[in-house]
């Protein structure tokens, strides 16, 4: 059997010397190399693929966990501005009620003013509350 495959072998790539079948023998262990190299560039670069994807989605979840709080602070900030404005709106609101009570025993104009600043300062804090 083993003259058949040396014989099969050396007609087939018609060699006539053990340095040709050398030369066969390293081109085919080569080509052997080549695929395996091959397979394993693959392989680190599929790894390679899957840990970036891995990467991705995590930095996609990270950024929407920074935009959902992005979003929950400017609510709160919102939120405190309002509550400033409408206490500063109430409490000239109030001053101006309390001036008007007075007022209102000695002289009726000046309780009117002190109610048109009641009516002035609930507009101007009505208008800055609709610009929020």
């Amino acid at each position: 059997m083993a003259d058949f495959l040396y014989v099969y072998f050396f007609h087939l790539f018609d060699l006539k010397t053990w340095a040709d079948v050398f030369t066969v023998t390293l081109f085919v262990a080569s080509l052997f190399g080549l695929a395996w190299f091959a397979g394993r560039v693959q392989q680190r670069r599929r790894k390679l693929s899957a840990e970036l994807q891995a990467q991705v989605a995590e930095l996609r979840a990270e950024r929407e966990l920074l935009a959902a709080q992005a979003v929950a602070d400017e609510r709160g900030r919102i939120a405190r501005e309002l509550q400033s404005l409408v206490i500063r709106g109430v409490e000239g609101m109030t001053r101006y009620a309390e001036a008007a009570a007075v007022q209102l025993r000695s002289s009726i104009s000046l309780a009117s003013e002190a109610i048109t600043g009641v009516e002035r300062t609930g507009r101007s804090t009505l208008v800055e509350m609709r610009r929020l």
